[in-house]
């Protein structure tokens, strides 16, 4: 159930919304039926879900979408409204779910494992049972505000299941061909020097001096170059774990910040380790830094690049990407400095510089030509963990183009349908 899983990590910008919503069609006979090819359908209540979860979608994304005059505000010279747009976007998207629901069941006749049916009504009952107490009357009322009920929601989670199998059965159909087509003509490779405009926060002693430790373990990792003190019981002085303490001759702790590794704080408990920014002078020095160097690094100069990159980057980012990064020119991000470099690297030829700023940092970039089919490699496999699904679905959209006019939509039942005003805004089916 594809959709769940999207809604966990909802952060694209108005378009690309539209793009990542998937299958929302429906062949189930309650309902009155709004659009059909062959003999499937889309019911007027599964195009209200459809207008339903965009509007949750922008709900979570903190759009108005409470607000008349939101969805009144007209975005077109030909008079078009943020409703206009929003229910058109999603008419379109339900059509091309549709040809891909009549692609499963009447042109390649697949059939959904039963597993997929089990875990469906295992999904349902777990909502029923932990979110409505067990009542099927309190689910069907939240359900309505979204156009349908328990049944057709178990309908419509069919359907996107089906449409993933599709989706499964094409990509065993594809070869390296197609793949390698997608790629040469959406992937570019760069590498990147980044200049922060922020201090990580580590774990520090009561000198203020970072500590250095042990990889996976609390052992600190001493200098043992430096010198020992005795205590007053005449024994060395130890920390907590029995560790002999190593000083400096200033008369501080001793670290191996060679091979040991630094702890960052993470007070908030994100996942991240806090940092703090850096004033407005320390700022500008880094600013001047980042223009230096486009004046120092020629363009083709993989070299000098790479010699600074070893230099001034964070040791861990650096090496962590040794083959470069690969990004999809033709994709939409969702974080603006990435949105930036995409940009930046669509109009680069390679072997290019420029400096990309962001609000944390700036990054100097430099474009590589790209190495056959990258997306292959396991040291390159954080940037294509979707390749498969883009490849598949291209595929998929184009093969979708030569049915659209086949698709007959009753204009009656539309026009009856609610719209992006009257739909509720549905964060959770």
């Amino acid at each position: 159930m594809k959709f769940k899983r999207v809604l966990l990590r909802i952060t694209l910008c108005i378009i690309s919304l539209v793009l990542v919503l998937t299958a929302v069609v429906g062949c189930s006979s309650k309902g009155k039926t709004l659009m059909q090819i062959g003999k499937q359908e889309l019911t007027v209540n599964m195009y209200e879900l459809l207008l339903s979860r965009m509007k949750g979608t922008l709900t979570y994304n903190n759009y108005p979408t409470d607000s008349e005059s939101f969805w009144d505000t007209i975005i077109s010279t030909q008079g078009a409204t943020y409703n206009d747009y929003f229910c058109l976007s999603m008419q379109q998207e339900a059509k091309m779910m549709l040809i891909k629901l009549y692609l499963f069941e009447e042109v390649y006749k697949l059939t959904l494992p039963e597993k997929y049916y089990a875990e469906i009504d295992e999904y349902i009952n777990d909502a029923l049972e932990l979110i409505h107490d067990g009542s099927k009357t309190a689910f069907n009322k939240e359900l309505s505000l979204y156009g349908v009920n328990i049944d057709m929601l178990r309908e419509n989670y069919i359907i996107e299941d089906k449409i993933e199998h599709l989706k499964s059965h094409i990509s065993s159909q594809t070869g390296d061909a197609a793949r390698d087509e997608y790629y040469n003509e959406n992937y570019v490779r760069f590498r990147q020097i980044l200049l922060p405009l922020y201090n990580y926060l580590y774990v520090a002693d009561e000198n203020g001096d970072t500590v250095y430790y042990h990889e996976g373990t609390e052992r600190v990792y001493y200098d043992t170059t430096g010198s020992t003190k005795t205590g007053t019981d005449g024994k060395l002085i130890v920390d907590e774990n029995g560790d002999t303490i190593y000083y400096t001759e200033e008369g501080r702790i001793a670290y191996n910040t060679s091979k040991g590794v630094t702890r960052g704080i993470d007070k908030d408990n994100d996942g991240y380790t806090d940092y703090v920014m850096l004033d407005k002078e320390s700022a500008t020095i880094v600013k001047d830094q980042a223009n230096k160097l486009m004046e120092v690094i020629q363009a083709g100069d993989f070299s000098t690049f790479e010699d600074y990159g070893e230099k001034l980057s964070e040791k861990e980012l650096w090496n962590a990407y040794p083959n470069g990064i690969y990004i999809n020119k033709n994709k939409n991000y969702s974080i603006a400095y990435l949105d930036d470099i995409q940009k930046a690297l669509t109009n680069m030829a390679v072997g290019d510089v420029q400096v990309i700023e962001a609000d944390n940092a700036y990054h100097l970039i430099m474009k590589y030509q790209a190495e056959e089919q990258a997306y292959k490699n396991k040291a390159n496999q954080d940037w294509f963990e979707e390749f498969e699904d883009e490849v598949v679905t291209d595929i998929l959209n184009a093969m979708c183009q030569k049915y659209l006019e086949q698709v007959t939509v009753d204009e009656k039942a539309l026009a009856e349908a609610m719209d992006m005003k009257s739909v509720g805004a549905n964060t959770d089916y």
